[in-house]
């Protein structure tokens, strides 16, 4: 984190009807994509695979990845900071067990 930014690397996954999925910390209000931050020396691809792992317990499609480029927000659960973002979108990533709190949305 610079200052009030944070760096974060997130994913686009849709299914099939074009819902979104987002997901919820514990103990917070906002869903959001799934994502994180960056370890030390990780790239965005990296780093995504790794929070699609941890978060959601699944595996990306290998080389389906693709940039949906930078975007920048309030941050939800930090006041006073904002979240820059590297969006990626690949095919959706194969599950081998439920994720916690989540859910899928409309997109328009």
């Amino acid at each position: 984190m610079t200052d009030n930014i944070i760096s974060v690397v997130a994913a686009l996954i849709r299914d099939d009807a074009g819902r979104m999925l987002v997901v919820r910390k514990r103990g917070t209000e906002a869903f959001m994509q799934p994502g994180g931050k960056r370890d030390a020396g990780e790239d965005d691809l990296t780093a995504l695979e790794r929070e699609i792992g941890e978060e959601l317990g699944c595996r990306m499609v290998p080389g389906s990845a693709r940039s949906l480029g930078q975007f920048d927000c309030p941050a939800a659960n930090e006041p006073g900071c904002r979240v820059q973002s590297e969006r990626l979108r690949g095919e959706r990533p194969r599950c081998r067990r439920s994720a916690g709190r989540n859910r899928r949305s409309p997109v328009d």
